[in-house]
């Protein structure tokens, strides 16, 4: 069975695990993507949406597109503007949803002068990599976030924290389903992420 970082299994057999707690089975790897594309927004808190490469199945659906928001997080069905991160389950998160590091984030070419760091993304057939290249937080631009999701063919999503400098207490981690029923909430404003730290869903 998949390793359980703690008793947190969701109703669709979702548990998380991460490469502190078992490192024999999930390792930091790094992706240095090629060819990568750089995201641009409309504004710092709208998503833009790009096309996978495959099906990739997530709770009960498979998608072929995904909404990357420039806040950390990925969704699969509607955008959410919210700029202050929620508890996963609060009512105002998102559904069908990845919170990779779910908060007040301003990058590059998003529509204001302020942004710094780029967002970008590279697929293939096996995987889909995005990254937050050093992008700043809003409020604080000594906050710099280097971090990167990856969504692979069998479903599993992994997230690489490489160098997270600043406050890392003040994002959301988990995943969400379409329904807003089920779920995994890893962090929700509290202590987490070290530098060099992976961190796997997957269905147990």
């Amino acid at each position: 069975p998949y390793p359980v970082s703690n008793d947190q299994v969701d109703d669709f057999s979702y548990a998380w695990t991460d490469s502190r707690q078992n490192s024999e089975i999930i390792n930091y790897n790094w992706i240095d993507i090629e060819n990568e594309n750089i995201l641009e927004f409309e504004n710092n808190d709208t998503a833009t949406e790009i096309n996978i490469g495959f099906d990739f199945p997530f709770y009960d659906q498979n998608y072929t597109t995904c909404l990357i928001n420039p806040n950390g997080w990925i969704g699969f069905e509607e955008d959410d503007e919210g700029w202050n991160n929620q508890a996963v389950f609060d009512e105002e998160s998102p559904n069908a949803a990845i919170f990779a590091f779910w908060d007040d984030l301003n990058p590059a070419y998003s529509g204001n002068e302020l942004g710094s760091g780029e967002i970008k993304y590279h697929s293939d057939s096996n995987r889909l990599v995005i990254w937050f290249d050093d992008v700043i937080h809003w409020t604080d631009t000594d906050r710099v976030y280097n971090f990167q999701l990856i969504l692979y063919t069998s479903g599993e999503i992994k997230i690489n924290y490489q160098s997270m400098q600043g406050d890392v207490e003040s994002g959301t981690i988990g995943i969400k389903s379409p329904t807003g029923d089920s779920g995994l909430e890893v962090v929700y404003n509290d202590s987490f992420i070290e530098n060099n730290l992976a961190l796997s869903f997957n269905t147990s």
